[in-house]
């Protein structure tokens, strides 16, 4: 009974950060913490919806989570990272859906976990990083001096596109490696 049962598993798979659901053999949802109530955006226990049925008619996410019920049915695992735009006319939210048998049973298994994380945040901060390196990069290919790097053979690895100019190379075509510092430099 509910008395004699460790109160430690429940309570950490209620305060989890990802939204977890269980679905039984025939797809319904059996249990649902507060998260994955709150992500699909169910008002209630009774209006908790499997994962299929909350992205249904979403263009954006029908193949990732056509390939997750397949691998449910199949008793497999899966993930699958969607990105779903114009969310709540926000911008962009990115999920990561995940899907595994409750027991690894395979085709036997009766019961599947269900996860989705909110990534949003996650991969606007590796956007703006790139963003950012991506400036740094065009900088340094611009900068009124020639900048290169070489390995411990010698051999040219990056060519500035200043640099590149001088020495009348096409940096486009630029291979690394393909050029010996001692070919640019004397001594």
């Amino acid at each position: 009974g509910k008395d004699a049962a460790d109160p430690m598993p429940a309570a950490m798979v209620e305060g989890a950060y990802d939204g977890l659901a269980v679905t039984d053999a025939a797809g319904r949802v059996v249990y649902a913490n507060s998260t994955y109530l709150a992500l699909t955006e169910s008002a209630g226990e009774r209006e908790v919806r499997p994962v299929e049925r909350v992205f249904v008619g979403n263009p954006d996410v029908s193949e990732a989570v056509y390939r997750l019920v397949k691998a449910a049915r199949e008793g497999r695992r899966l993930q699958e990272e969607v990105r779903i735009p114009g969310y709540r006319g926000e911008g962009v939210r990115r999920l990561r859906l995940r899907v595994r048998p409750l027991d690894e049973g395979g085709r036997a298994a009766r019961s599947t976990v269900w996860s989705i994380a909110d990534i949003t945040r996650d991969r606007e901060r590796q956007e703006n990083i790139f963003q950012e390196l991506q400036h740094a990069i065009d900088y340094l290919d611009h900068a009124p001096a020639g900048f290169f790097s070489a390995d411990a053979q010698g051999r040219v690895q990056y060519l500035n596109s200043t640099l590149a100019g001088w020495l009348g190379y096409d940096l486009a075509e630029f291979e690394s490696a393909a050029i010996r510092l001692d070919e640019i430099v004397r001594g």
